[in-house]
């Protein structure tokens, strides 16, 4: 499965340039931070999400090349 859209390491945002968006296809958004990064992001989440669900798992980076 490859996403619609990302920013990485590089700093510079990637896009699918032949995606059609639709109101009704899912999308999971993806982020990965410090701990208090996302205890700060956590409330706002709450409020900005109206029809979906936000979870939180913790990750173990094996690699970062």
């Amino acid at each position: 499965m490859e996403g619609i859209e990302g920013f990485g390491e590089d700093h510079v945002i990637h896009k699918q340039s032949l995606f059609s968006f639709s109101e009704h296809t899912p999308v999971m958004i993806e982020s990965i931070g410090t701990g208090e990064v996302l205890e700060n992001l956590i409330p706002i989440l709450k409020s900005i999400v109206v029809d979906g669900i936000v979870f939180v798992t913790p990750v173990s980076v094996a690699m970062n090349n």
